[in-house]
């Protein structure tokens, strides 16, 4: 008698989106087939972070029929290159843990260069303001427009420096600060952007 067990095939078992901007969701749906002689049970499935996976179809697929998982990627605040892996836990003896991937680039929608502005170490008797340029613009928006700038410390100073077809530069300035230590803050601002306001 010929050996009775499951055999789960993918025909694409690995998903590029291409590129996608921050903040974005990507939905992928991703078909499989029991190619054995005996009923295939998906036992469970488990992703990587960063997505979420949901069985469509029926958790039992008898041999030569076809089942269905729905994965959603959540880019979040993550941006550049990315690659992450589902695992398909079933009764397939040959492989009981499957392992399909999504991966693409997410890209920001708005380019902040420098993102992190750090002014070194300063010396209180200098006294001293002292200024880092930041450059911002849309990827994709010809008329992007920043409506606010609003800083969260009283002694650091952000203004519009020149504004040249959608390209701002911005003039962040550490004012005259009195406080022995570190300090962080950020800076909020509020633009036209819908994708990222």
């Amino acid at each position: 008698l010929p050996d009775k067990h499951p055999v789960i095939f993918f025909e694409n078992s690995d998903f590029n989106f291409g590129q996608i901007y921050k903040g974005e969701k990507v939905d992928h749906i991703y078909k499989f087939e029991n190619r054995g002689n005996d009923i295939l049970e998906i036992i469970k499935v488990k992703t990587s972070c960063g997505c979420t996976a949901a069985i469509l179809t029926d958790k039992t697929i008898p041999p030569g029929k076809t089942g269905e998982i729905k994965t959603t990627f959540s880019s979040g605040s993550r941006r550049g290159n990315i690659t992450k892996s589902i695992s398909v836990l079933s009764n397939d003896p040959k492989t009981p843990n499957y392992k399909l991937t999504i991966s693409g680039q997410i890209i920001e929608e708005i380019s902040i260069k420098p993102v992190r502005i750090n002014f070194g170490s300063i010396f209180l008797d200098k006294g001293t303001d002292k200024t880092v340029v930041v450059t911002i613009k849309s990827q994709t928006e010809p008329d992007f427009k920043i409506n606010k700038i609003t800083p969260s410390k009283p002694f650091i100073d952000a203004s519009i420096a020149e504004e040249k077809d959608g390209e701002y530069i911005i003039n962040v300035t550490l004012k005259d600060y009195r406080k022995i230590g570190r300090f962080s803050g950020k800076i909020h601002l509020e633009t036209n952007n819908q994708k990222q306001q």
